[in-house]
């Protein structure tokens, strides 16, 4: 500690007013302790000025020092791919439960490898960094916080590694909800370009077409004629079908959500028991199209043509048929809560002529 006198005065016994004076320390000490160390509301220091009263001052400072810094404050590093993570002991020994805690608590029956060529001398980690950095920030404040670019896979085998029970509650289903994620979007397993050629050249061999059981999830065949083809039990989600002839086509149990319809041609299509939720099937002629037992929750049917399509046990919660035509179709034991039947032939009762 080192004081600078700025009034000039020589003489040890005089008085100094503190407004006079800077104090530093090389140690951290909070303010609050410094300034209610002998100082006194009029800005002087206390009954004795003298060099001797200030360095029983420095004394007493350096004594405070000492319990404002406790063993579980000791500043700990650790290396891990040539990169430092400075923490403190008791920010690893936070999770009494984890690895962490073990290593470093005080007795510790750990001899963890220390790099002794460094000036820090950091402890030695055979762990990913960029796995391990999000549970330090975890354990300094209770929050789990990475980079998109990070796979919380990762983080959450570093959590199970370091036993953080924690994290691995809260990681487990970001991680899951990623893996369904993952399997539902993959990359369709044909392109539209090549179900184009398969077209040209069935319609040159009556070859009928069989596209059964494939991901073809996102991709626009919109304007395509795909009559007769066999689409059952197939990934279709987010497909586009805009103005496609689809005429006698097969969507049975086919998984259609979000799917786009939109002036479609589907007249004699099978589509008893697929998923179409959200489906957008505006101005979509569904002629004696068979829809049993089809999800059509939240669809859009807005001036469809349903003339003797049949819809039994179907779900059109929340569906929008305005202006539909229902002329002919079969609607037993249909689910029509929360419809919008604007204009349609249609009652909650059945088909109004």
């Amino acid at each position: 500690m080192y004081h600078t006198f700025k009034n000039g005065s020589k003489n040890p016994n005089e008085k100094i007013n503190l407004s006079k004076v800077n104090i530093h320390h090389s140690k951290s000490v909070d303010d609050l302790t410094l300034l209610n160390l002998h100082i006194q509301k009029d800005n002087t220091i206390d009954d004795d000025p003298s060099i001797e009263h200030l360095q029983e001052m420095d004394k007493q400072i350096d004594e405070k020092m000492v319990t404002l810094q406790p063993d579980d404050e000791e500043w700990i590093y650790l290396k891990m791919d040539n990169m430092i993570f400075t923490t403190t002991r008791s920010t690893l020994t936070l999770d009494k439960n984890s690895l962490l805690y073990i290593m470093f608590k005080k007795d510790s029956p750990y001899h963890l490898p220390r790099d002794l060529q460094a000036p820090d001398q950091p402890y030695l980690f055979d762990r990913n960094p960029k796995y391990f950095e999000p549970i330090l920030n975890y354990l300094r404040t209770g929050e789990i916080i990475f980079d998109n670019n990070i796979n919380p896979k990762g983080i959450l085998m570093e959590a199970k590694y370091f036993n953080i029970q924690g994290m691995i509650e809260a990681l487990q289903p970001i991680v899951e909800k990623e893996e369904i994620k993952k399997k539902t979007h993959k990359s369709p397993d044909l392109t539209r370009e090549f179900i184009v050629k398969s077209l040209i050249t069935c319609s040159n061999t009556n070859t009928n077409l069989r596209f059964q059981g494939l991901n073809l999830s996102g991709l626009n065949l919109s304007g395509l004629d795909l009559s007769g083809i066999n689409f059952q039990k197939s990934n279709l989600q987010g497909t586009k079908f805009n103005g496609a002839t689809l005429d006698g086509a097969d969507f049975r149990e086919c998984n259609l959500t979000d799917a786009c319809f939109t002036k479609a041609s589907l007249s004699n299509a099978n589509l008893s028991k697929a998923i179409m939720r959200n489906c957008q099937m505006i101005a979509c002629d569904l002629r004696c199209a068979d829809i049993q037992f089809c999800d059509l929750t939240n669809a859009v049917l807005r001036k469809a043509n349903l003339t003797n399509a049949n819809l039994s046990n179907a779900v059109l919660h929340n569906a929008d048929v305005s202006f539909a035509n229902f002329k002919g179709a079969k609607l037993s034991r249909a689910i029509l809560t929360g419809i919008n039947r604007q204009g349609a032939n249609l009652s909650m009762g059945g088909v109004v002529g």
